[in-house]
């Protein structure tokens, strides 16, 4: 006796989900909304010293130490927002769940 392959079942597994979530008054697979972009960018790598002349100068120590403050203050600023922003859309998403399990 040959081995059927379990692909065919696998297949109509898949459709059977997927013509499912079509069916239903719920979605199976829940799109949320894209994250805004000004909270996703990257916060750039912290300013360096080039130390490979010898001596730096306290002005350029200075300036880099408040450029690193700088970009953090921006990133901690980005990062708080984007906490809230998942908290109100994942708030959102709970109270428009119809599932009893969630």
């Amino acid at each position: 006796m040959k081995k059927q392959k379990p692909w065919p079942l696998l297949a109509v597994l898949i459709l059977a989900a997927l013509g499912a979530n079509c069916s239903t008054p719920q979605a199976i697979f829940r799109e949320y909304p894209a994250a805004p972009r000004e909270l996703v960018k990257d916060c750039g790598p912290l300013e360096t010293l080039d130390a490979s002349a010898g001596t730096v100068p306290p002005t350029s120590v200075l300036l880099a130490v408040i450029e690193n403050a700088r970009r953090y203050h921006q990133c901690a600023a980005r990062h708080k927002a984007m906490t809230e922003w998942y908290g109100k859309v994942k708030k959102a998403g709970e109270a428009d769940s119809a599932w009893p399990w969630e």
